[in-house]
């Protein structure tokens, strides 16, 4: 039973690490449809562990007594999702951080002020699109 929640994680995950790359890249994570919400909907695209149990349970069309049994998996599975998914964010500003250092000495006060407001846009997005 482990497996499966953990193998049905992993898929998500993969998901969840597309998305975010796409997202990253400056797509909106809706690009093949609009979603069940449309355009205008939640504007949250990870809703945390009971989304993931939502998936897991409506992918495998689990009954209630393979729900009950299934729920500590996606519970302890779920929590370690999150972690990783801070710690890459925190990754990836650090790394960003680095670069905007690093082209620093390249741009005029202009380039650095768009760069300064495209980072901050960003960040706005990430924390909406995190829960």
């Amino acid at each position: 039973m482990w497996v499966l929640v953990a193998s049905i994680a992993v898929v998500l995950l993969a998901g969840a690490v597309t998305a975010g790359y796409h997202f990253g890249k400056g797509h909106s994570g809706r690009h093949h449809h609009e979603g069940r919400h449309g355009r205008h909907g939640s504007g949250r695209h990870h809703k945390g562990k009971g989304d993931l149990a939502h998936r897991i349970y409506h992918v495998t069309e689990a009954d209630s007594l393979q729900k009950k049994k299934m729920q500590p998996g996606i519970e302890h599975t779920s929590k370690s999702l999150e972690a990783l998914q801070q710690e890459y964010l925190n990754k990836q500003k650090q790394v960003l951080d680095s670069l905007s250092q690093e082209l620093k000495p390249f741009l005029t006060d202009a380039q650095r002020k768009q760069l300064a407001e495209w980072r901050e846009r960003g960040a706005k997005e990430k924390s909406g699109y995190k829960r």
